[in-house]
């Protein structure tokens, strides 16, 4: 079976009005009943048991949709500037909005993964990708949906409950309907805190009025080094050539480590953590005058994979 490759966590999408679910059902509707949007009942939405895709081209698609992930948030931030992203969190977050999607939109969002998937094959990658993570004890992941109580009335809209409940029973997101408020706002990032383990205090600085609903799924990686660095391997003094090439001075790790590679055009190593579950890879072009924003423009699927096929 393919590895899957991570590129490391909070992402939040925000839905306005517009989201669809299954065949002919909205993930809203227009309604003249009153009913309170917190409350959520009937039998969870039932999927189809068709499924188009091999657990290994649903890897092999969500390692593209990584690297293309990483591409996109490169050429979108300044050159030089530190990036750390998760497709992971990305891949859950859409997914759940991808429920409430048919049609062309569906199609479209279901191909970031992999052309022509089911909702069942998400749901079922989804699964096995989060209890592969979850496995080690290392990872931690949360999905919650917010609801604007507010933009419901002002619509005279309610949420599809086959929706939330799917939500519920598949990718275990918990469900709020709140007014939102910058209070409701401070929950909100209060709740990414407690998920990622104070590591992302804070999100969103406010809420959008116009907002029906937010889909948040946060992740949270703690892991001890399988060998740990001792005091003798930090370089309290060290020295790093930046994106400009001037250097400047860091505090360094040093060590000798057995998972190397190479290829036609780029070296670097492997460190696994405790558990040998996950792994830092570390990639440096052997091209010193082509710049690391450059060389990940110019990177291939197949390369990306190449990186630990070829240790």
């Amino acid at each position: 079976m393919k590895k899957i490759i991570s590129l490391m966590l909070v992402l939040a999408i925000a839905i306005s009005l517009g989201a669809t679910l299954g065949k002919g059902e909205a993930a809203y509707a227009k309604t003249t009943k009153k009913k309170d949007a917190s409350t959520v009942t009937g039998k969870a939405m039932k999927l189809t048991k068709k499924t188009k895709a091999t657990t290994d081209q649903m890897i092999s698609g969500y390692n593209s949709f990584a690297l293309k992930t990483l591409k996109g948030t490169i050429a979108d931030e300044e050159a030089g500037k530190n990036i750390m992203i998760s497709p992971a969190s990305l891949m859950f977050a859409l997914d759940m909005c991808a429920m409430g999607a048919k049609g062309k939109t569906y199609s479209q969002m279901a191909a970031l993964i992999r052309k022509g998937a089911t909702k069942r094959d998400l749901v079922n990658f989804a699964k096995y990708y989060r209890e592969s993570l979850e496995s080690s004890g290392m990872m931690d992941i949360a999905n919650s949906i917010w609801i604007n109580e507010t933009n419901l009335k002002n619509n005279n809209v309610k949420i599809n409950e086959k929706y939330l409940n799917l939500l519920r029973k598949q990718f275990k997101a918990a469900a709020a309907s709140r007014v939102f408020s910058p209070e409701v706002c401070d929950e909100i990032n209060g709740w990414i805190s407690e998920k990622t383990k104070g590591m992302i205090p804070k999100t969103l600085d406010k809420l959008d009025d116009k907002t029906i609903m937010l889909i948040i799924n946060a992740m949270a990686f703690e892991g001890k080094w399988k060998e740990e660095y001792k005091d003798y391997q930090i370089n309290e003094n060290g020295k790093f050539t930046n994106y400009l090439g001037e250097k400047e001075d860091a505090k360094m790790l040093s060590s000798e480590e057995d998972f190397y590679f190479e290829t036609e055009d780029a070296k670097g190593f492997m460190k696994y953590y405790e558990g040998n579950k996950y792994a830092f890879m570390a990639i440096l072009p052997l091209d010193s005058s082509i710049s690391i924003n450059d060389y990940v423009t110019g990177l291939s699927d197949d390369a990306f994979e190449n990186f630990y096929k070829n240790m």
